[in-house]
């Protein structure tokens, strides 16, 4: 008779398509639009164009390696078995340390887009955050650490509608723009494509 552990998590792989997608399209997307806007202007839409058909290759190069070798931990052990010990060791402390760093970044964003609500969170006339901001911050991360420790499942369910509310207003909007103010004059910065 087989042993079946009590504790044992389950993704299914809808789930985890749905998370792979969460994490895409996290605060970020919004944020790296407009500054790469402000950058680069309307000539951004190239650099977004480009840089959307190289993620496509190292993708689907991942993916051919990971149907391959269906093995655990693959964003450290796929490159030991296809590029040697050296990328292995440098991809696994590169994917340590983003999600070492991921918990603030969310907090930062939050905070940013709660800023425009809540003028207090951030100094005057500066985008440093106040004492109020400060206090919001560690309260903030120590909520995101409690919900990403105790409630994995609870957070992929939510995940799963999040994702797909992620997906929708974006996608409402673009159209609710293109439809209603659609204007060949925005892909131009003071007449000019690439300032």
């Amino acid at each position: 008779m087989p042993v079946v552990k009590q504790n044992q998590r389950h993704i299914s792989p809808w789930g985890m398509m749905l998370c792979s997608v969460s994490a895409i399209l996290g605060s970020g997307w919004l944020f790296s639009s407009f500054y790469s806007a402000q950058l680069a202007g309307a000539g951004a839409i190239i650099a977004w164009i480009l840089g959307g058909l190289l993620i496509l290759c190292v993708a689907f190069s991942f993916a051919e390696t990971s149907t391959l070798f269906p093995v655990g931990g693959g964003s450290a052990y796929l490159p030991f078995l296809t590029h040697g010990n050296m990328v292995s060791l440098i991809l696994g402390w590169i994917t340590w340390l983003t999600f070492a760093a991921l918990q603030s970044v969310e907090v930062q964003a939050t905070l940013q887009y709660l800023a425009n609500l809540w003028p207090e969170l951030l100094k005057p006339g500066s985008t440093a955050l106040s004492a109020t901001g400060i206090s919001m911050a560690v309260l903030l991360m120590f909520l995101f650490s409690l919900l990403n420790i105790y409630s994995l499942r609870w957070v992929i369910r939510l995940n799963n509608i999040l994702t797909y509310w992620k997906i929708l207003i974006p996608v409402v909007i673009a159209l609710a723009l293109i439809s209603t103010n659609f204007s060949t004059a925005n892909f131009h910065y003071q007449g000019h494509f690439f300032e």
